[in-house]
């Protein structure tokens, strides 16, 4: 393919027939930028969608921009891959390709980061059918939720540290901060003012400990300041009192 056309919305189509539409396009898609150029337009209109409240159109939106991620990741996974080029970015011409670019190259030449191509193969190394069950719940994910899901699939799993070890511990606070990016702050807040004065106090009290100990363990893991050298005295001359 050497264009990419995706018009939506589209408001002359049902919701469903649009998705299938965006679905046969993706698959037709061989090139990393006819596939990142969709997943711009439906994250523009996920964005339109959240504005506008309507959830279903939201929805939607969200699903065809994580499939363009992991049709992204395929891509990137299999020898078709080559930079192609946005206009705006390149000369518009596709080098010959003699050997798979490195991902830097191909960020650069679709215009887009590192970090989104990572994320697109880290989506793509999510089994089929979890990937679908997860993109066709009410609420899809976010690029990077996804993408936290997708990471380490695909490679030989290392076996998991023994329970109550520092290892485990160390798993646990990690899944502990993937959690907190998911907790919605203002409802949270909204929930604990109209609790109970006592039941206030506790969870007042267990953030304090949380505080207390996150703030010790970033204290005695941060690297130590570098030592400025010491002021050299200056030596003494007789003949200069």
């Amino acid at each position: 393919m050497s264009t990419t056309s995706l018009t939506i919305p589209n408001h002359d189509a049902p919701l469903p027939l649009k998705y299938d539409q965006a679905r046969a396009l993706l698959a037709d898609c061989d090139e990393v930028d006819e596939v990142l150029d969709i997943a711009d337009k439906a994250a523009a209109l996920a964005t339109y969608a959240r504005q506008a409240q309507d959830t279903e159109l939201e929805a939607m939106a969200q699903r065809i921009r994580l499939r363009a991620h992991q049709r992204m990741g395929e891509l990137l996974r299999s020898s078709k891959v080559h930079p192609g080029g946005r206009p705006s970015k390149t000369t518009g011409t596709v080098p010959p390709v003699s050997a798979p670019p490195t991902r830097k190259a191909i960020a650069a030449a679709v215009g887009t980061s590192e970090q989104t191509l990572k994320d697109a193969v880290a989506i793509a190394n999510i089994p089929g059918d979890e990937f679908e069950q997860v993109v066709e719940q009410p609420k899809p994910p976010s690029v990077r939720k996804l993408a936290r899901q997708g990471k380490g699939k695909g490679k030989p799993r290392k076996p998991p540290p023994p329970p109550d070890s520092p290892g485990a511990h160390t798993l646990k606070i990690v899944k502990f901060s993937t959690y907190l990016d998911d907790v919605d702050f203002d409802a949270l807040v909204t929930h604990v003012k109209a609790m109970e004065i006592d039941d206030r106090k506790h969870f007042r009290k267990c953030c304090k400990n949380i505080g207390d100990f996150f703030g010790d363990v970033r204290a005695a893991i941060r690297p130590p300041k570098p030592k400025e050298p010491e002021p050299q005295s200056a030596e003494y001359d007789s003949d200069n009192p």
